[in-house]
């Protein structure tokens, strides 16, 4: 966990110190010389319209993915662990709005909101016979809150104009998770597979904290309204303390009143013999974002 938390400061700080070095490079930070090199460039948002919204729908691909997760099957009051395949809750489909400020024509402050729908991410578990022995599925969603800095890049022509950003990402994540174990070759019948238990579980919503690093280019289209495609490389990940047993079947029997300990602590150490604690979990919501914003000046 600390090295994940440590390297993530080193690459915001890297990052951040090379977008300050081009900022200084093209004139981005404002200083007592002329007008800056896009003054004269028609331009909307600038710094004669500062004020503008902007509005972005996308997709993103999961990246850091993780190998593992955990859940309850609570036979005997036991605690079994699953092995999955690779996935990021920061794969699925993005929509925001912000609004923003123009300091001058190659400096500008923005406040996005985020909301964020994950693919469900469905896995299978098969014993050493191939036989299906347990299955499940993840789910996700995430409201962020974006407060960031935009450094306009001099160059191409008046109406192609790239950007670059770096934002802090304030997250309110949601987690559900669903898992099925399988019991084989029953007695009765030896060639069919029967659910033996069936659990459902929900984790808190708790502050996820990232960073979200912003390539992008606009597109002016008249006076009023740019569109600006972008790619975004979004780095977080959610590290719950609890999680909730909100279903528990038995063959088929809903047995969630059987349960004692429905609410569970996510602990890196677990004291022994007791059965409301469980391994730490953690979901990556890190991914790489293609984003079509529309901007438009007030």
């Amino acid at each position: 966990m600390k090295f994940y938390q440590n390297s993530l400061s080193g690459v915001s700080q890297i990052l951040f110190i090379m977008l300050f070095c081009v900022a200084e490079l093209f004139g981005a930070i404002p200083t007592d010389s002329s007008e800056s090199k896009l003054s004269k460039q028609i331009r909307i948002p600038s710094a004669k319209n500062p004020y503008f919204v902007v509005a972005g729908a996308g997709y993103g691909v999961g990246l850091n993915k993780d190998v593992y997760t955990s859940f309850l099957i609570n036979t005997s009051g036991s605690i079994l662990n699953r092995t999955l395949d690779y996935y990021s809750l920061g794969e699925g489909t993005y929509g925001s709005l912000g609004f923003g400020y123009f300091v001058n024509d190659n400096l500008s402050f923005r406040v996005g909101f985020q909301y964020q729908k994950s693919t469900i991410i469905n896995w299978n578990i098969t014993n050493s016979n191939g036989k299906n022995c347990g299955n499940g599925a993840i789910s996700g969603t995430c409201i962020s809150i974006i407060p960031a800095v935009y450094i306009t890049i001099p160059g191409i022509s008046e109406d192609i104009i790239p950007y670059l950003g770096v934002g802090a990402l304030i997250s309110v994540p949601t987690v559900k998770v669903s898992a099925v174990r399988v019991q084989h070759d029953s007695p009765l019948f030896p060639n069919e597979a029967f659910v033996i238990e069936k659990t459902d579980w929900n984790y808190p919503s708790e502050l996820m904290f990232g960073t979200q690093f912003t390539l992008g280019t606009e597109l002016v289209l008249n006076k009023k309204a740019v569109i600006a495609p972008e790619i975004l490389f979004q780095w977080a990940a959610y590290i719950p303390n609890s999680k909730t047993l909100t279903g528990y079947w038995v063959n088929g029997v809903d047995e969630i009143t059987t349960v004692s300990s429905k609410n569970i602590t996510l602990t890196e150490h677990i004291a022994s013999n007791n059965t409301n604690e469980a391994p730490k979990e953690s979901y990556s919501y890190c991914s790489l974002i293609l984003r079509l914003n529309l901007i438009i000046t007030l």
